[in-house]
């Protein structure tokens, strides 16, 4: 019985210090980093900044609207909103980006959400990941 409450203990301590260690939710991506890897002169990243700031007012508006509302939004709907915004960006950004730099920000703007598993990807028997 004393060997199962160490480790428990020992468990605990473990997933705190791993949770310690993950870096504080943040800005997708730093506005100069994302300059130097789609290769942006200064007007791009300007007007590429610009829209991403309105793209982050207009979600946080929506946010916003929906707690003052006090009804939470289905997983569908979140995800409906989600893709319009994407392919309205894509499209603002086709004004600014060649294809090339669309298809880097596609890269690095997809891919999997920071809370959770990649969409479709599922733990299998015993909590391993499938083959």
């Amino acid at each position: 019985m004393k060997l199962r409450a160490v480790f428990a203990i020992l468990a605990s301590l473990l997933a705190a210090s791993v949770f310690a260690q993950m870096p504080p939710p943040g800005p997708p991506m730093d506005m100069d980093r994302m300059a130097l890897l789609l290769d942006l002169d200064g007007y791009q990243k300007t007007e590429v900044k610009k829209l991403l700031d309105a793209q982050r007012t207009e979600m946080d508006a929506r946010r916003k609207q929906f707690e003052e509302s006090g009804q939470r939004p289905t997983r569908d709907l979140m995800r409906a909103e989600r893709e319009k915004s994407e392919k309205a960006m894509i499209e603002s950004l086709q004004q600014i980006l060649n294809e090339l730099q669309i298809a880097k920000f596609k890269a690095l703007t997809e891919g999997p959400r920071p809370n959770g598993p990649p969409p479709g990807e599922r733990r299998g028997e015993g909590g391993r990941r499938p083959q």
